[in-house]
């Protein structure tokens, strides 16, 4: 009877630890028909010129965001890294259309020239990745809207440390 009872509670706790979460994308619909074509994003800025953490990056996908910054003075690298909710991940996933943005140059204008910056976002999807680097605050028009979202959620890091 003992054995039986293990076993059972055995039985109980695989079934209960497969069911309860079968990734952030079923969390966040994927069982009600959202399809993501995005399956990671890394955006970042950086500075040729400058004191402190002169590169600073986000990488994000369905399962968690991980910000990144380093220094080229003896500073050490800073890693940060949190769970993605999906009110989060679902814009991200779905307002910018890959077709549209790889079509976009890997330059624009003149990144980090006269030490003015740079940024870049590039996007992965199941087969194959792109990326855009372009005058720091002078993003494309037509992924500005995007990459102010992706400067929000670059400032929820500010205290990382």
């Amino acid at each position: 009877m003992v054995y039986l009872r293990y076993i059972s509670i055995f039985a109980l706790g695989l079934l209960l630890s497969s069911s309860c979460n079968d990734g952030t994308a079923r969390r966040c619909g994927e069982d009600q028909g959202f399809q993501a074509h995005v399956i990671k994003i890394k955006y970042g800025t950086s500075f040729g010129y400058c004191v402190g953490y002169c590169w600073k990056q986000l990488v994000i996908d369905s399962d968690n965001i991980e910000f990144q910054k380093m220094s080229r003075e003896e500073n050490e690298p800073v890693n940060c890294e949190r769970d993605i909710t999906c009110t989060e991940w679902v814009p991200l996933a779905t307002n910018i259309d890959p077709n549209d943005f790889f079509a976009l140059a890997e330059t624009i204008g003149c990144p980090d020239c006269a030490d003015g910056g740079a940024e870049w976002l590039e996007i992965q999807t199941p087969t194959s990745k792109h990326k855009v680097t372009f005058e720091y605050m002078s993003p494309p028009t037509e992924i500005s809207g995007y990459v102010t979202n992706l400067r929000e959620l670059m400032k929820t890091f500010d205290n990382c440390n």
